[in-house]
């Protein structure tokens, strides 16, 4: 499964090496009004929870659950998977009950809807506040907003209230808007750093708009480097043409609520279109 930035949840699913086994075709309902799909359909809606350009942290516990906190250019959104292992190569997405986001200091909750398909007799949850709002919602990145998520709980899943501090859209120096990059040289990106926390880190994808499957990632950085860069052999693996650079911002936080670990994410994202040549 290729790592694209229009799919960030398709590569935590790929990250998690998902197995479901005996998968229909087509899709109904189960008894419980749970409506019964494929692999390929539980792709589909995980798809529909995140915002186009929002990317999986590459430095993430893959094994853990995530609560994102996403601003991409703009749109806000609330994002929650809660992995529970069935087997080492199988993995069912829990009920974790009411999920919700603090969208000012002193109060306010939006609730995160929580999607269900059943896949070869898992009952698969995904959390987002997209279906609900999918023009986002207001939630500050500012570098100062706590963003904090509360969790009533469920079976599999201890409830838990926590937060992650924001961050602020990155302000991309280069390349500029509608550059022309070529493929033969390493591709250097630097930006304004947020401030001086080291805990802030800045990654990204460059991915060809002619296939949109052909992707580079962006060599992992502390936001307060100011730079990065993708490497030569990696652009050269892209077509000539049209490619977009999603540049990520975001401060990841790792609690545990019960036995359970959980990546806290604040994630904000500039999206930038450029020529390959």
């Amino acid at each position: 499964m290729r790592v694209i930035v229009r799919n960030a949840a398709r590569t935590l699913l790929a990250a998690l090496t998902f197995v479901v086994a005996g998968c229909g075709a087509g899709s109904s309902t189960a008894p419980g009004g749970v409506p019964l799909g494929t692999f390929n359909e539980l792709l589909a809606m995980i798809d529909r929870a995140v915002i186009p350009g929002a990317i999986l942290p590459p430095n993430a516990d893959s094994t853990a659950a995530f609560l994102g906190a996403l601003n991409v250019e703009g749109l806000r959104a609330g994002f929650g998977l809660f992995p529970t292992y069935i087997s080492p190569t199988v993995v069912q997405f829990s009920d974790a009950g009411a999920v919700s986001i603090r969208t000012v200091a002193s109060g306010g909750e939006t609730t995160l809807d929580r999607q269900q398909l059943i896949v070869s007799g898992f009952t698969m949850n995904v959390y987002s506040t997209l279906p609900s709002h999918p023009a986002g919602f207001v939630l500050a990145f500012d570098g100062t907003t706590q963003h904090r998520f509360t969790v009533s709980g469920a079976s599999s899943v201890t409830a838990f209230v926590d937060s992650v501090r924001s961050v602020s859209l990155p302000v991309v120096v280069t390349p500029a808007a509608g550059a022309t990059v070529p493929r033969a040289s390493n591709l250097d990106i630097t930006w304004t750093p947020m401030g001086s926390d080291t805990a802030v880190y800045v990654a990204g994808l460059l991915v060809s708009e002619i296939d949109t499957t052909l992707s580079a990632a962006v060599t992992l950085a502390r936001d307060v480097d100011g730079s990065s860069r993708i490497d030569s052999a990696r652009l050269a693996t892209l077509p000539i043409g049209a490619a977009r650079l999603s540049l990520a911002r975001y401060r990841i936080v790792r609690r545990d609520a019960g036995a359970r670990r959980i990546n806290l994410i604040s994630q904000a994202v500039t999206l930038r279109t450029v020529e390959l040549q």
